[in-house]
């Protein structure tokens, strides 16, 4: 279903190089007089630098009007969320020229296997409900090997668009739509970035350049970078001993993860416990490959109820003879 609007409130007339004067519709990116879904897709397009939409317009010539859906002089993720906007008959203008108070911090964290992949999270602290986000990463390709961005967890009503380039750069888009879902904060990761390191000594590094992030209203939300760079190396794709790792968050509710390490293929279970010892669920019961693997345990039990509130035991087991326990709230 595509929808589409055409909106004389978004009309701008603006003078050509030639004199003459033109009449746009902003968000009206491919200029067939309605703003739908496709205008949305080409401004992805272009803002990643996909072959075929290298260049972004000035912003002094009428297409540059169009493309500058907020009209806040730059072309950016917020113009995707102006045009989802529009669609959803959100008011694109609304508030977003008011301060936004307090700033959201991004985090490059250490490399995690998911499912014997090397992924290294991009974690997003904020206060605001984020609709889209903007980044750009850049790394050595003799070195490292980036495959395509991925989200994590729930994603119902976000999009993802990114590409790798040959010279060593990742461009990302993420964004939301609909009008009351924003991206992963907090404890989830906001993305995970495949890498696998290309040297068999040495290390490799993936380096966040920069970042933008857009509220519901299209407002630019105010980024403190974090730790923006992360070293890779092989001997992060085999641990040398076994580990069972503290569970985050703790406490937590509804969700928590735990991390641990496999130092060579052995048969795997880990399982939680109430403080009786019955077993409440088995997250994990298989042969697996070294490795650092995580899983994500929503607090529900085998018959996929919830459990109540209190303190659990995870236990790690593998069929070398590694066993290790800890607790969790």
């Amino acid at each position: 279903v595509v929808s589409s609007f055409t909106l004389p409130a978004f009309e701008f007339n603006a003078t050509h190089e030639d004199g003459a004067i033109q009449t746009g519709i902003r968000g009206d990116i491919n200029r067939n007089g309605v703003v739908n879904v496709l205008d949305g897709v080409e401004l992805v397009l272009a803002l990643i630098n996909d072959p075929i939409h290298t260049t972004l317009p000035d912003l002094k010539t009428p297409l540059g009007k169009i493309f500058d859906v907020t009209g806040n002089s730059g072309i950016n993720v917020a113009d995707v969320i102006g045009i989802i906007n529009i669609i959803l008959g959100v008011d694109v203008f609304e508030g977003n020229t008011k301060p936004i108070a307090g700033h959201s911090i991004i985090d490059l964290r250490a490399p995690i296997l998911v499912e014997g992949e090397l992924m290294v999270p991009v974690m997003l602290d904020t206060r605001h409900l984020i609709a889209g986000a903007q980044a750009t990463f850049t790394f050595d390709p003799s070195k490292l090997r980036v495959g395509t961005p991925q989200l994590d967890g729930e994603t119902y009503g976000l999009t993802l668009e990114s590409r790798v380039t040959d010279d060593g750069t990742v461009r990302v888009i993420v964004y939301s739509l609909r009008a009351d879902t924003g991206l992963a904060a907090d404890d989830q990761p906001m993305l995970l970035i495949p890498v696998t390191p290309l040297l068999d000594h040495g290390e490799a590094e993936l380096a966040l350049t920069n970042m933008t992030l857009a509220d519901r209203q299209t407002r630019l939300v105010p980024v403190d970078l974090g730790t923006t760079t992360q070293a890779i190396t092989k001997e992060m794709l085999a641990p040398k001993t076994f580990a069972l790792n503290l569970n985050y968050p703790n406490p937590f509710n509804p969700t928590t993860t735990i991390a641990y390490d496999v130092a060579e293929q052995a048969h795997i279970t880990l399982v939680v416990y109430n403080l009786l010892g019955q077993e409440v669920i088995r997250l994990v019961d298989e042969v697996q490959p070294g490795g650092r693997y995580q899983v994500t345990w929503n607090a529900r039990n085998t018959q996929n109820r919830e459990v109540a509130s209190g303190i659990y035991l995870y236990r790690l087991v593998s069929s070398t003879g590694f066993s290790e326990a800890k607790r969790m709230t």
